[in-house]
Parts: structure tokens; C-alpha cells; sequence
């Protein structure tokens, strides 16, 4: 994590070292946890979405009552 300053056209600006170690290109993600946000790679969050989606099908991961309610 580091400080980010934000332009005058409102965009936040994250430094060199960070973009390239979160491997940030063109396409990004901002995924929303609760009172934070990750930014994150598309190709790497829709990988990461995939692998979770494939652990739930084949039972490796279990979902509680709760989640398996959830509507979007």
C-alpha cells in the first residue's frame, strides 16, 4: 500500500511500482470488500473468479445457508 494523490480530472493515480506488481494494465477491476476496494488485472480476477466458481461446484468449497440465499 502507498499514498495516491488524485488529479485534477478526479482519477487516482498509482504509482509505477504498484501497477506493475499488481500486473495493471488497460482493463481493471475495482472490486468492492466492505469499507475498502482492491484493484485488481481483468485477467487475473476473472482467472481468480473461475477457480473460486469451479471450487464450489465440485464441493471443495461449501457455502452456508446464508450465501446460497443471496440474490443479485
Amino acid at each position: 500500500a502507498s499514498e495516491s494523490e488524485i488529479d485534477k480530472n478526479g482519477r487516482l493515480l498509482i504509482n509505477g511500482p504498484l501497477r506493475q506488481y499488481a500486473s495493471l494494465e488497460k482493463n481493471i477491476m475495482l472490486v468492492g470488500q466492505l469499507k475498502k476496494f482492491e484493484i485488481w488485472n481483468e485477467s487475473a480476477w476473472q482467472q481468480q473468479m473461475q477457480q473460486g466458481i469451479a471450487q464450489i461446484q465440485s464441493g471443495e468449497i461449501e457455502l452456508s445457508e446464508r450465501l446460497l440465499d443471496l440474490s443479485l
